[in-house]
Parts: C-alpha cells; sequence; structure tokens
C-alpha cells in the first residue's frame, strides 16, 4: 500500500525559497559547525550517489510511469544539495590542496579536472533540471529520448566523478591537510550554507509547480 502525504498549503514563498529555505534550516539546526568537513564531505558523497538513484529511477520511469512529485524532488536536489557540495570542494577543499607543494603533479591535475567536470555538471544539471520541472507540472518536454540520455550520461559520469574523489581526493587532503587548513575549509562550508537561494541558482521554477504541494501525492520511495 502506497504512503500518502499531505502537504500544507502554499504560502508566498515560491517552491524554489520553500525548498532552499528547509536545507539551510536543517544544515543550520545540524551544524553550527562542522569539526570534521573531510568526514561531511564523505557523507555528502553518498547523498549525491542517492540522487544519482533517483534519477536511474526517473530515466527508468520514462515515458509513461513518471513520477510527478518525484522529479520535483530531484530538481530541488539538484539545485541545492550538489551545488553547494562543489563550492565546498572549489572554495575551500581545492585551494586547500594546491597550497601543498609535496602534492604531485598528477593531483594536481586532477584537481583541474575535476573542477572542469563541475562545470560541466553544473551546466547539463540545469538542462535537467528545467525537464524535470517541467515534467513536475505536467507539461511535456521536448524530447523523451533526450531527457533519458542526459539523465543517464550525467549519472553515469557523476560516479565516476565521485569515486575518483574518494579514492584519490579525500585521501590525499586526509595526509596533507593540518587542523588550521580544515578550520578554513570548515569556515567556508558554513559560508556556503549562509547563501541566499539568488546566489545558487537563477529563478526561473515553473509557475505552476507549487501546485505538487496542493493536496496529497505519493511520496517518493
Amino acid at each position: 500500500m502506497q504512503k500518502i502525504v499531505s502537504f500544507p498549503k502554499a504560502d508566498a514563498r515560491s517552491p524554489e525559497d520553500e525548498a532552499f529555505a528547509q536545507t539551510r534550516q536543517r544544515d543550520e539546526r545540524a551544524m553550527a559547525s562542522i569539526p570534521d568537513p573531510l568526514g561531511f564531505m564523505a557523507r555528502a558523497h553518498q547523498d549525491q550517489l542517492r540522487i544519482c538513484e533517483l534519477l536511474e529511477e526517473i530515466a527508468d520511469s520514462l515515458p509513461s510511469r513518471v513520477d510527478r512529485l518525484k522529479c520535483f524532488y530531484a530538481a530541488g536536489k539538484l539545485r541545492t544539495t550538489m551545488r553547494i557540495h562543489h563550492l565546498d570542494e572549489e572554495r575551500g577543499l581545492f585551494p586547500a590542496l594546491r597550497r601543498h607543494a609535496q602534492i604531485n603533479r598528477s593531483l594536481a591535475s586532477s584537481l583541474e579536472r575535476l573542477e572542469s567536470e563541475h562545470i560541466e555538471d553544473d551546466s547539463l544539471s540545469q538542462d535537467i533540471i528545467d525537464a524535470l520541472e517541467r515534467l513536475a507540472s505536467g507539461e511535456a518536454v521536448s524530447s523523451v529520448d533526450g531527457l533519458s540520455f542526459m539523465l543517464r550520461a550525467f549519472f553515469d559520469s557523476h560516479r565516476r566523478h565521485i569515486a575518483f574523489e574518494d579514492e584519490m581526493v579525500l585521501p590525499a587532503a586526509r595526509q596533507h591537510l593540518d587542523r588550521a587548513e580544515l578550520e578554513d575549509i570548515e569556515a567556508v562550508m558554513l559560508a556556503n550554507r549562509r547563501m541566499s537561494p539568488d546566489e545558487l541558482f537563477s529563478r526561473h521554477l515553473c509557475s505552476t509547480a507549487m501546485d505538487l504541494f496542493r493536496g496529497e501525492f505519493t511520496e517518493p520511495s
């Protein structure tokens, strides 16, 4: 039997603001500090793998078994969770690693590649977000095959990206970074979680998406 959840009536905030506010409130409750930033990033990788699983489920459901609420949820996670994690690495972890002369050239080159992959992921994820939000609002997408290809290209690439960071980057960080550098990374991560929605993503969410928060819907599995 499917579990049914009831959502409150919409208020004056957009769905975009609401999703971001919920993410930030959760982070603020959980983290007045981040005593283990590298451990936090490792756990964030597990969260991102779960997002990849969700995107794979959506790809498998196309074109006739699409869960609209699941599409909206996935779009929100891409907008917030993944983007903030990229900023944690680009503004905190990667600069700290580059300051160590003893890091080999291979890892330094890998950091550049990972940053390039972030740019590619952010660009592709925006197209995916737009398509997911159209599906969430009950609209058709221009090409179901094209969306399926984008989803699979994204989650396949991102899984490889995370595996490399877990196997190479985080171990190097644990080896080379001292307490002061980890505290600097912690400060960056906390600052990233105080950003406004406007600083994270453009504001062009489909206007009908708030309908998903009215009435009763099946909870994403």
